[in-house]
């Protein structure tokens, strides 16, 4: 605990001491997602020179306390904050907290409950990093490099590591990136609209942002849940940002931040401090980084553009030789997710997910008549029209992450044109109403969904006992063997135990053929002892849904058994 916590501490004055080197007032709002992500990149190096452990943490802490003295030498931090910054903070810390709590929580009997959509795959990246996968193979693909940026997971491990339990090392980097992200949207869209009298247009931003929703309201059913992905193969594919980015994604939220101070940075002239946040980027997230790239080519010097380019590039190499060749995977497809390639069902299709927002957006480009703005507007747009032509990803939705600046900036302008129509009377405050009822419902929805599932469970209490037994009697980096698409477990979620072979649609989505590799499962799972141990593989866990072959169980020992969880020590027999 004290690990943790003296690690926390290091990164919250590095993040201040650095936020001071930004700008003047509000520094709390830098320093946030700066102390995560100094400190994840302190922890990457360290580990890199000496492993990660318990001395690479030790070594991240005084590293960190050390360049935040530095630092402090050179400009002290400030307290001066407006208190609208102060309130968005701490109203974001609070929200965030619930959410959290929403998506990750130990209910009164002892199950892990909350939302289980990816929570198994982002928490396993985490356990099996404290549990000393550094550099990181993959956790459900035994043998072979990990393809996913995950220095905020690495941030998380460290906490876990260090003591803090698996809720908060998970939560922390989430909330304080989050709470940042609002109070800096509120400063961005303060920057780009600086009069007194579009004030509102700031706040109004905020919930355009975090509720986003397409227009499925329209074709639901009374049955119809808006939950998460549930629309995503019915023509609404565009989701919403405050679950899908801020809630879920354990990488994209502070890569998000990241690229919204990188706008606001570059609107304050500040360009050299923007380019290092960019080449900060690939490892924490790597679609965040194209945009931040896409962004920065068009407003930075060739000098402040070689800057992100030369501490990016050995970052691109890792993560392209780790996703073998994923970048061979690019395909021609108009209109994204469009399933009839058409031009006029691409234009309904975009009309039914960012209708709205893009006809408000140009409304507001019109009136304004703002180069600048104008300039953004295009720069932004960009990757969303390549993304619009081509699918960059093995998994054709992960399209939706190089939308995202776009989407954020035509929200900034919608929320700026809904405030200008609201001015023009009686039935335009109506119609303003409408408007922004129209373009939140779905988002609104969604998180009512979101909540009304809030108490499911993700793992039993047996579960959660048969894996802490797998926790105190096997080796950290014992490689299990399970039913891949039949076990969703704790066994890799809450004590980052390694499988041969996980769920599929997780390997799939990031390029991975699997395909020999389930062929080996399933001999290895009716009782092919030579392939087991030509795999190393010693132990195979078993949940109630699945059963051990005769095979396999007559060659091995059952090692734990409680309510149909199995761990069987494998070909012990022979």
């Amino acid at each position: 605990m004290i690990l943790a916590a003296l690690l926390l501490a290091a990164s919250l004055a590095l993040g201040w001491t650095l936020a001071a080197r930004l700008t003047r007032k509000n520094q709390l709002a830098f320093a946030f997602p700066l102390a995560i992500a100094a400190g994840a990149w302190t922890l990457f190096l360290a580990s890199l020179a000496i492993g990660f452990n318990d001395y690479s943490i030790v070594a991240a802490i005084i590293l960190q306390a050390v360049a935040a003295a530095v630092l402090y030498g050179q400009k002290k931090p400030s307290l001066e904050h407006d208190k609208r910054i102060v309130a968005l903070l701490v109203a974001g810390i609070l929200l965030f907290t619930a959410l959290q709590y929403a998506r990750f929580h130990y209910d009164a009997n002892g199950n892990l409950a909350g939302i289980p959509i990816d929570f198994g795959f982002h928490s396993a990246i985490i356990t099996s990093l404290a549990n000393g996968n550094f550099p990181p193979q993959n956790p459900f693909y035994d043998g072979h490099a990990f393809n996913y940026y995950y220095l905020t997971h690495l941030y998380s491990a460290a906490l876990l590591k260090g003591g803090f339990p698996l809720q908060a090392a998970t939560w922390i980097p989430i909330v304080l990136a989050s709470a940042a992200f609002i109070a800096l949207l509120y400063l961005y869209v303060r920057k780009l609209f600086p009069k007194r009298e579009h004030a509102a247009v700031a706040y109004l931003a905020i919930p355009l942002v975090l509720l986003n929703g397409t227009l499925a309201f329209w074709v639901a059913t009374p049955t119809t849940e808006f939950f998460h992905n549930a629309l995503r193969n019915t023509g609404f594919p565009f989701e919403n940002f405050l679950i899908d980015i801020l809630i879920i994604n354990q990488s994209a939220v502070l890569g998000a931040v990241i690229a919204l101070m990188i706008l606001l940075l570059i609107k304050e002239k500040k360009n050299t401090s923007a380019a290092i946040l960019v080449g900060t980027l690939p490892l924490i997230n790597a679609p965040f980084f194209v945009l931040g790239l896409s962004f920065l080519l068009f407003f930075t010097s060739i000098k402040q553009k070689i800057i992100a380019t030369a501490m990016a590039v050995p970052q691109i190499l890792l993560l392209q030789n780790q996703n073998n060749g994923v970048l061979s995977n690019i395909t021609l497809h108009f209109g994204w997710m469009s399933q009839n390639q058409d031009i006029l069902s691409i234009l309904l299709f975009w009309i039914n997910n960012l209708g709205p927002y893009l006809a408000l957006s140009l409304v507001a480009l019109y009136f304004l008549k703002n180069k600048e703005i104008n300039k953004i507007y295009l720069t932004l747009l960009l990757p969303a029209v390549l993304a619009n032509f081509f699918i960059f990803t093995p998994y054709a939705w992960d399209n939706f992450k190089l939308f995202l600046l776009f989407f954020m900036f035509i929200a900034i302008l919608s929320a700026y044109a809904l405030i200008e129509i609201w001015k023009k009377g009686s039935l335009a405050k109506i119609f303003a109403l409408v408007l922004l009822s129209t373009m939140t419902l779905t988002g609104v929805l969604s998180l009512a969904t979101l909540a009304n599932h809030s108490e499911g469970l993700s793992y039993t209490r047996a579960d959660l006992e048969a894996c802490k037994w797998i926790e105190e009697n096997t080796p950290k980096d014992a490689v299990f063997l399970i039913d891949n698409d039949h076990v969703q477990s704790c066994l890799f979620a809450t004590v980052g135990r390694r499988v041969y072979l996980g769920f599929g649609e997780w390997l799939t989505n990031h390029g991975i053929d699997y395909t020999k590799q389930l062929e080996e499962n399933k001999q290895m799972l009716a009782g092919n002892c030579s392939l087991i141990k030509e795999k190393n593989l010693t132990y195979a866990y078993f949940t109630p849904n699945v059963k051990p072959s005769q095979g396999l169980e007559n060659q091995s020992v059952e090692r734990y058994a409680s309510q149909s969880q199995v761990v069987l020590e494998l070909c012990k027999k022979t």
